[in-house]
């Protein structure tokens, strides 16, 4: 399984996340969420996930900021902001893809895919055995 992370000031947010999640069946392990970036940084200090869905603006620390800190992590970035500059700022750090909220079942899933490094199934079994040829 997947160690992700997700951060994001929203509860809302991180409950339709592991929503979809859940209902896909991907093959992720949420061990963590954070409210602010502070927590984040803490967590992937800390948990050293896989991947971090991370909110741009945050209290504390941006997204931005903590992708600086943090960049040996795969991120997907969760907005509600459609600017260019951050969207760059993003891609230039690092980041697999980038989410718009509100999020997308579908583009959530394309998304992880990308993150991951290959396509899941809904097959526990077979999705163990990708991950671990990948």
């Amino acid at each position: 399984m997947i160690r992700a992370i997700i951060a994001d000031d929203e509860p809302a947010v991180a409950s339709i996340i592991r929503h979809f999640i859940e209902k896909e069946c991907l093959p992720l392990n949420i061990v963590g969420l954070a409210e602010n970036g502070g927590r984040a940084l803490e967590m992937i200090r800390e948990l050293k996930p896989d991947l971090v869905f991370i909110d741009i603006q945050m209290p504390i620390y941006t997204g931005l900021e903590i992708m600086r800190q943090c960049s040996d992590t795969r991120y997907i970035i969760i907005t509600a902001f459609e600017s260019f500059n951050y969207a760059q700022e993003a891609l230039r750090l690092g980041a697999c893809d980038i989410l718009l909220k509100p999020i997308d079942n579908v583009q959530l899933i394309e998304a992880v895919s990308r993150a991951i490094g290959f396509r899941f199934t809904v097959n526990t079994l077979t999705n163990q055995i990708l991950q671990y040829i990948h």
